[in-house]
């Protein structure tokens, strides 16, 4: 009589089915994969915005033998947002003023960029009113309007001018 063992027989099948589990695993789950290529881009982002108009300003006052007082407000805000590099943001008028009067804006600094301080506008050419501006993002920076006016100014009705701020 001979025996003949079935261990290694088994043995055997349980090494080739270690062997294909992976290779058939893989085969299985091909059905229940997809790609996709995403492509993408991000763009220049130059933004700026103001929180609303001044209260009108109005020269009211002066010392007996000296300049009328002049009219302050500082009530706006601006935000920007900017993912460029060395930017400047400039002010602009619409239109001049009249002879012996000036208007100047002040801007305070978001982190990183400088301010001139107190500029004067005009229509002729835009102030520099923030420079070295890279890479950041502020809100709610305030803005602060200086209006003056010689005595030779004289009366004057109410009157409107636009500031443009811009950023390059």
């Amino acid at each position: 009589m001979v025996v003949v063992s079935r261990k290694p027989k088994r043995a055997a099948l349980g090494v080739v089915v270690l062997v294909l589990l992976p290779v058939l695993g893989a085969s299985l789950d091909a059905g229940n994969t997809a790609s996709q290529t995403v492509t993408f881009e991000v763009r220049a982002v130059n933004e700026v915005s103001v929180s609303g108009n001044p209260d009108q300003l109005e020269i009211l006052t002066a010392t007996a033998g000296s300049q009328p007082d002049a009219a302050v407000d500082a009530t706006t805000t601006y935000s920007l947002t900017t993912n460029g590099r060395n930017r400047k943001l400039t002010a602009v008028l619409d239109s001049g003023l009249p002879p012996n009067v000036n208007l100047r804006v002040a801007l305070a600094p978001m982190a990183g960029a400088t301010s001139p301080g107190t500029v004067e506008l005009s229509s002729v050419a835009a102030a520099d009113v923030l420079t070295g501006i890279t890479s950041a993002r502020g809100t709610g920076l305030g803005v602060r309007y200086t209006l003056t006016a010689d005595a030779a100014a004289g009366k004057m009705a109410p009157s409107i001018r636009v500031v443009k701020l811009t950023l390059h």
